[in-house]
């Protein structure tokens, strides 16, 4: 089996899910295999907690992934990190743990940037937080996020742009 495959047979595949969707750090932390890849959208255990607003449950992941040599950079088929899903649910204390283990985080991914995504839906306080952090290198993302930082009446209230 490929190592981006999910098969629902694997020992604690729904556990994982389950756990991180509701924060239960307790069923899961004796797992061999916590971080890993727990949907057919390649989401990980990292990026269910970003999105469920498990913060707790996330800190105790994040110590869990230094200490078995885990990185934060896992992609979701469409390319997305676990920041792009904490910016998805506006969850700016977990960016900031994010960030902490991996400064590089608002830049990666090949899918949707965590800037854009927090632009998209309107979260002021995230998009205050990753504009500074994040590179913009082309016009089209550069415009995308103008666009969505004014339709959603973000544009100029915290001197972005």
């Amino acid at each position: 089996m490929a190592a981006n495959d999910v098969n629902s047979n694997d020992v604690g595949l729904w556990e994982a899910l389950s756990s991180a969707l509701k924060g239960d750090w307790k069923s899961i932390e004796d797992m061999t295999n916590i971080q890993r890849r727990i949907s057919w959208n390649e989401e990980t255990t990292l990026h269910i907690a970003a999105a469920a607003n498990q913060e707790d449950f996330l800190k105790k992941l994040l110590t869990w992934m230094t200490s078995n040599n885990c990185n934060l950079t896992a992609e979701t088929n469409a390319g997305n990190t676990a920041l792009t899903y904490a910016a998805a649910a506006g969850n700016v204390k977990i960016a900031e743990m994010m960030l902490k283990k991996n400064p590089e985080l608002p830049n990666l991914g090949r899918g949707v940037k965590p800037l854009s995504m927090a632009a998209f839906l309107g979260h002021s306080q995230m998009v205050q937080f990753l504009y500074p952090v994040t590179t913009i290198d082309k016009p089209d993302d550069r415009d995308d996020i103008f666009i969505n930082c004014v339709r959603k009446d973000l544009y100029g209230k915290h001197k972005l742009l």
